[in-house]
């Protein structure tokens, strides 16, 4: 991960090839946090030898807030399945470095609406990818969390912010006003990850 050094603004990949179908490919951008392991009992041999990284991971929920109703709960196309945080790039994101960021602070943040952080991280991968028959562009980073240490990546704080999301979701929920808000008003809050 330190071998490699982030892009430099203005020479990020370009967004928005075309496919091998001849379908314009969407951009996206995840990236892949890594941090060191805490330090564990000298005690502990197998442990300290067999996990030296921590990954950062989160779950998908099983039900997808955007589509559901009141009467009626859609499921999530991946509820409960493991994800990096990632997404496709909107049209205001400058590269796929900062979709990638935007996505992290949305995902496990809780920071809709709030500057997302441009994390210090190297393209690992770029990659054609399928999803429900739409292709994409796929541009993988990886992050160390020793070197973004300002923006304080911990799992307290990550789980700090999914919780916080998930109780105003469930605020919105309860008071009814949920079912009158906009669908981008939703994305901002509607939880996707836990």
């Amino acid at each position: 991960v330190r071998e490699g050094s982030p892009p430099k603004p203005g020479r990020e990949p370009q967004l928005g090839r075309e496919h091998s179908s001849g379908v314009k490919a969407t951009p996206a951008a995840g990236i892949i946090l890594l941090r060191e392991r805490p330090a564990v009992s000298e005690l502990d041999d197998a442990a300290w030898e067999s996990q030296e990284l921590e990954v950062l991971i989160g779950r998908y929920h099983v039900v997808d807030a955007l589509r559901s109703g009141r009467d009626r709960l859609v499921a999530l196309r991946y509820g409960g399945e493991w994800h990096f945080p990632g997404g496709a790039k909107r049209q205001a994101d400058r590269g796929p470095l900062q979709t990638a960021c935007r996505e992290l602070h949305e995902e496990f943040l809780g920071g809709a609406g709030d500057a997302a952080p441009e994390l210090a991280a190297t393209l690992f991968a770029k990659v054609s990818i399928s999803v429900s028959s739409r292709p994409y562009v796929q541009y993988v980073f990886v992050a160390d969390e020793a070197d973004n240490r300002p923006l304080q990546l911990t799992a307290e704080r990550i789980n700090h912010g999914l919780r916080r999301q998930r109780l105003a979701f469930e605020r919105l929920v309860a008071s009814g006003e949920w079912w009158e808000m906009a669908r981008s008003a939703k994305a901002a809050v509607g939880p996707e990850v836990r």
